[in-house]
């Protein structure tokens, strides 16, 4: 025992305070202006400041009990906390580590006494208790639970987070400044920049995955540093929480990727129905990379036994990632010499960056206009993405309700993203990724918190739609076999003889050139070669479809026609010479 801790005190200062009226202490302690006191033959001997337990807590299962602890910090000041039962019974003291952190006085060496005292606790008030933020159905209504309080149509107090430790989110997701001077001073700047507005889209996008009925998705930019791609991850986050560079702030919403696949799991669980936002992805192990991407699409965690030998539970979560680096997902992956799985790259979409992402300075120097955004994403955020959750809650109100409208949008952009393209199947489940961007944005615009137009979404999604499908990787075999057959053309002039004059015998000859009608005419071997590898008969269709293709043969792909010098008509590939400007080869047209 302490002697230095027994004190004179008045017991009837116990019920005194304001704070804890009504709150009865467990037999043998003292609660008191003063602290917690502990009775002792000796005399009362204090174990800490005035700390209380003001409800218990459990979960939908009945499950993981936990209290809600209310304590007076040093400073004089009220707060709470929901903590797991689990932690009266760890040993190290780690409940009155929590409490101390949170300015609560413990005296050294009463840390168990501190926690057997709130464990012996017996209010009668219950609270549903959940562990992740996100989505919960409770009472019949939809809520949306954040670290600073619970989103509902009707307010409800029933309802209590309590995280895992060292949670994230309980520091980065919140709030400073207005919506409105988050509308003027981040919003409203991205107008013009497709990047920066899809970014702003795919954060909104987070919150409404329950509705979509999709698998988790992710998006990210890649491409040469200073290109602006942490201006884009800065202004998604800017939506949930802090949007500050991770350079220069602790308490940012903004994560690096430099995590083990155990710990990315813990993140993903802690941004539950919202947006993971993920730079620098050649900060990443790479050895287990392959397996990140899939967990993190997959929404669940591994399997687990504890030090008792006993399964625990599996994280589950829903989240849509936002990430950045020099490097793609595809190349991350293959840096160990692994191979690519489809799986991975359309869950995961891989989007190239080649130019500066912020395009539309707004009359502003380039590099001050980017530095003043970058500084607004810590100066006002984390008020859109709840006023949009709000406003959902508030016109909708019932799930279903909800996903009928969230459907409606969806298959209007995937309709919109599909027009006048003939997509392969990969292709075509890409799409399905990106409508929900775009759906987002147009609610959200309409439920007045995004200050753009419709027209700014289409364009910022069409433009990433764009930019995926042009990467090689992605786009259709076709198109991938047109391309070949330009760069085969504008590598290999000489190899094409006169089709209008008789000339020297040309080397390696594939074809001949028509002057007057602008044609290159592929002989069917040198137009196999020129679709290196690409079936030919696809390549020639897709030209065709693009008018690329002279035919005079109806039904048949190839044309005969009469060359100079040989005895018979010649069937080839007539493909036209304006197949070599930039913009003759866009997506695949159907």
């Amino acid at each position: 025992m302490n002697e230095n801790n027994i004190v004179s005190i008045n017991p009837t200062e116990a019920t005194e305070s304001k704070e804890w009226v009504n709150i009865t202490p467990p037999d043998g302690y003292l609660l008191t202006e003063q602290g917690v006191f502990e009775e002792r033959k000796a005399g009362p001997v204090m174990i800490c400041g005035p700390v209380w337990v003001e409800a218990l807590t459990r979960d939908h299962n009945g499950t993981g009990w936990g209290m809600v602890v209310c304590w007076i910090d040093r400073d004089g000041q009220k707060q709470s906390k929901a903590i797991a039962n689990h932690l009266l019974h760890e040993t190290g003291g780690g409940l009155a580590i929590i409490l101390s952190h949170g300015g609560l006085m413990v005296v050294p060496r009463e840390e168990r006494k501190v926690a057997h005292y709130l464990g012996c606790f017996q209010p009668e008030d219950r609270l549903l208790c959940v562990s992740q933020v996100g989505w919960v159905e409770s009472s019949n209504q939809l809520v949306y639970v954040r670290p600073d309080g619970v989103l509902s149509k009707d307010k409800t107090d029933e309802i209590i987070f309590q995280p895992e430790q060292h949670a994230p989110t309980v520091d980065t997701m919140k709030s400073k400044g207005s919506l409105a001077l988050w509308q003027q001073h981040v919003a409203e700047p991205c107008k013009g920049n497709p990047y920066l507005v899809f970014s702003v889209c795919a954060s909104f996008a987070a919150v409404i995955q329950r509705f979509v009925g999709s698998d988790n998705s992710g998006f990210h930019l890649y491409g040469n540093s200073s290109r602006g791609k942490t201006t884009a991850l800065q202004v998604a986050a800017s939506v949930h929480g802090c949007g500050a560079d991770p350079g220069g702030a602790a308490e940012t919403y903004l994560l690096r990727w430099n995590a083990t696949q155990n710990a990315m799991e813990g993140l993903a669980a802690a941004h539950n129905d919202g947006l993971l936002v993920l730079d620098e992805i050649g900060s990443c192990p790479a050895y287990d990379f392959g397996r990140t991407v899939y967990d993190l699409s997959g929404g669940q965690g591994k399997s687990r036994m504890n030090k008792n030998a006993v399964l625990n539970k599996q994280r589950r979560f829903r989240v849509l990632t936002l990430s950045s680096g020099e490097y793609s997902v595809r190349q991350k992956i293959e840096e160990v010499g692994k191979q690519v799985k489809a799986g991975q790259m359309n869950r995961f979409l891989d989007i190239p960056i080649e130019d500066a992402i912020v395009i539309e300075t707004h009359d502003e120097n380039p590099a001050d206009f980017v530095n003043r955004v970058k500084r607004n994403c810590g100066e006002y955020y984390g008020t859109a993405g709840p006023a949009f959750i709000q406003a959902i809650l508030d016109k909708y109100g019932q799930e279903e309700v909800v996903r009928s409208r969230m459907q409606q949008y969806i298959e209007e952009w995937v309709d919109m993203l599909m027009q006048n393209l003939s997509l392969e199947p990969a292709q075509a489940r890409a799409m399905g990724r990106l409508a929900p961007v775009g759906a987002a944005g147009q609610m959200v615009i309409e439920l007045g918190i995004l200050p753009l137009e419709v027209a700014d979404i289409q364009c910022a999604v069409e433009t990433i739609r764009d930019a995926w499908l042009t990467d090689e990787f992605n786009m259709s075999e076709e198109t991938r076999g047109a391309l070949n057959v330009r760069a085969f053309i504008l590598k290999n002039p000489d190899r094409f003889g006169s089709a209008e004059f008789p000339v020297e015998k040309v080397r390696q000859l594939v074809g001949y050139f028509h002057a007057e009608e602008r044609w290159y005419l592929f002989t069917p071997e040198g137009f196999a070669e020129a679709c290196g590898g690409v079936p030919e008969k696809a390549v020639a269709k897709a030209l065709r479809s693009r008018r690329l293709l002279h035919t005079n043969n109806s039904g048949h792909l190839k044309s005969r026609l009469c060359i100079p010098g040989l005895a018979e008509r010649l069937e080839v590939y007539a493909v036209r010479q304006a197949i070599l400007e930039s913009d003759s080869l866009p997506l695949s047209k159907g």
